[in-house]
């Protein structure tokens, strides 16, 4: 019975990728465009560094293109520059994120026609506020007295 719950598992799982590269062929043939989404994530940092973070990151990603010649480096701190400022209006006057936080950005993005295009709707904010040393030496020392009693 095991062997066969196996076997089963592994059709489903056969089928389902070959549906998914069916619906992905079909795609491509009907709208003539390959589908090339990438990832870009910050990784965890510093919230006063994110932008810079965010904009390293895309050239990173984006640099053989860049030496390609199919895409101009303008248009890639151009779009740096414009989910930088959303996310500016997100992090800083919305959620009053201060520098000292943390946080993590990722979003989705296509490069066609030399230009990149934000998918807006794969975009994840992460923020994890910094409590004050206070706080943190306070509740530290207390749990140390309380272990040498």
């Amino acid at each position: 019975m095991r062997q066969y719950k196996s076997q089963l598992y592994k059709v489903s799982l056969t089928i389902i990728s070959i549906s998914s590269y069916i619906i992905i062929k079909l795609y491509i043939i009907i709208y003539n465009e390959v589908i090339d989404m990438v990832t870009l994530s910050t990784g965890l940092v510093i919230a006063g560094a994110y932008a810079d973070k965010l904009r390293r990151t895309l050239f990173a990603q984006l640099s053989d293109k860049v030496k390609s010649g199919e895409l101009d480096s303008k248009e890639v701190a151009r779009a740096a520059a414009e989910v930088n400022q959303l996310l500016f209006n997100i992090l800083v006057e919305d959620l009053k994120i201060e520098k000292g936080d943390v946080v993590r950005i990722r979003i989705d993005y296509d490069v066609k026609d030399g230009e990149i295009k934000w998918d807006l709707s794969t975009l994840s904010v992460e923020a994890f506020k910094r409590l004050e040393d206070e706080k943190v030496a306070e509740v530290v020392k207390k749990r140390v007295e309380e272990l040498s009693k």
